[in-house]
């Protein structure tokens, strides 16, 4: 007789019920400060469509490594909304599905790089890390 159990599978921690959307226009530097250290896991954060947002971005690749702060800004085709959970941004479209902002990045890279997303609260800011994969690991 073979008996299997999933009582000790690690299961995924769902994210805290979200409670409150705010605009990212008018947010006041001690709250950005506390949402970036994860203090708000049940707010998020509205990102219009055409805002551009200023990023810091760390690029590497096997030849050489690229920083970009604070002078890089991405201006959004979509509006996106925005989570800081337990240290782990987090992105949605729809405010339904959550995504991990690492693994978008990865897949918006179409599968060329690694991305890494970290806040930064001790200048408020969300740090993109790219680590470019050689051309014989894609």
């Amino acid at each position: 007789m073979f008996c299997c159990s999933t009582a000790f599978a690690k299961q995924k921690k769902a994210l805290p019920d979200l409670t409150e959307v705010v605009p990212l226009f008018g947010l006041n530097t001690p709250w950005v400060s506390e949402f970036v250290r994860g203090q708000h896991p049940e707010v998020a954060i509205e990102c219009p469509a055409g805002v551009e947002i200023p990023l810091r971005l760390l690029q590497t690749n096997k030849y050489f490594q690229v920083g970009f702060a604070p002078n890089l800004s991405v201006k959004l085709q979509k509006t996106v909304f925005v989570r800081v959970v337990r240290n782990r941004a987090y992105i949605s479209f729809d405010l339904e599905k959550w995504t991990r902002a690492k693994h978008f990045l990865e897949e918006a890279l179409d599968g060329t790089a690694n991305a890494q997303v970290k806040t930064n609260p001790a200048d408020n800011s969300i740090l993109v890390e790219v680590d470019w994969k050689p051309e014989e690991e894609n």
